[in-house]
């Protein structure tokens, strides 16, 4: 079966897990070859773990209809996320041990939910196998966004959003509601209760099902502008990858 046909299979959720072992499998030297690449930063054992994520990416986002075979789309994708993962790790090392030891099952257990489930975990799953409280993984995901934060440099203001939930099931759909029917839009709100924190769930719903003004939420919430603000960039960059919102974008024709 070509790289092609099984991204088209992972696509449609067709037996996710085997048919991402083999497009792995079948693409193992490329990606052996392009994990080699940054062992200056990481080991290989770890950097060929993030790979199968990064691949699992690159599936969903692929569009045939493009013209570039998903070989030479995927390499672009790992050359990509490959450096900003060695960036993250790297700034990582100067954390205190235990920091490092509950990033590193973080990372774990989201790399075995990809594999396994062709999902990310949920925060409480996450906090389950680390063995902290879910308000201990968002102070993780903290130490882990703002690395991808200071890289993207995209933080919503007070008078212009930079992130919506657009951005989260296609960047180019004026008006997400348009886009989306009345069974998919409650879909993508579950979705969202169930991966996010509490705290995360709380800010999304606000803005974006509430309609909610910043100053109402500020005053409802107690929290600052910037705390608002980074609490929805997570809450955003997380929903943005997880695969479930991807597969139902796509579902809907939507572009991701």
């Amino acid at each position: 079966m070509t790289n092609e046909e099984l991204v088209e299979l992972i696509q449609s959720g067709e037996n996710v897990t085997d048919n991402m072992e083999q497009l792995y499998n079948q693409n193992h030297g490329m990606i052996y070859k392009m994990a080699r690449r940054y062992t200056w930063g990481a080991s290989l054992e770890d950097l060929t773990q993030e790979a199968y994520i990064i691949l699992y990416k690159a599936a969903m986002h692929y569009d045939k209809t493009k013209g570039a075979n998903f070989c030479s789309y995927m390499v672009i994708w790992l050359d990509g996320q490959l450096k900003r993962y060695v960036r993250q790790t790297s700034r990582i090392i100067g954390l205190p041990m235990y920091r490092q030891e509950q990033i590193y099952k973080y990372n774990t257990i989201k790399s075995i939910y990809t594999q396994k489930y062709g999902r990310e975990p949920s925060q409480r799953e996450y906090a389950a196998y680390i063995g902290v409280k879910l308000e201990e993984v968002d102070k993780i995901e903290d130490i882990i966004y703002s690395t991808v934060k200071s890289l993207d440099k995209s933080i919503a203001s007070d008078d212009e959003d930079s992130h919506t939930l657009n951005d989260i099931v296609g960047k180019e759909c004026e008006e997400l509601n348009n886009a989306l029917d009345d069974a998919a839009m409650a879909e993508i709100w579950a979705i969202a209760e169930r991966v996010l924190s509490p705290k995360q769930w709380e800010v999304i719903e606000m803005k974006y099902k509430n309609k909610c003004t910043l100053q109402t939420m500020k005053e409802r919430l107690q929290r600052s502008r910037q705390v608002i603000n980074d609490t929805e960039y997570r809450a955003l960059l997380r929903l943005k990858h997880n695969g479930a919102v991807q597969s139902l974008a796509e579902s809907m024709g939507i572009p991701v």
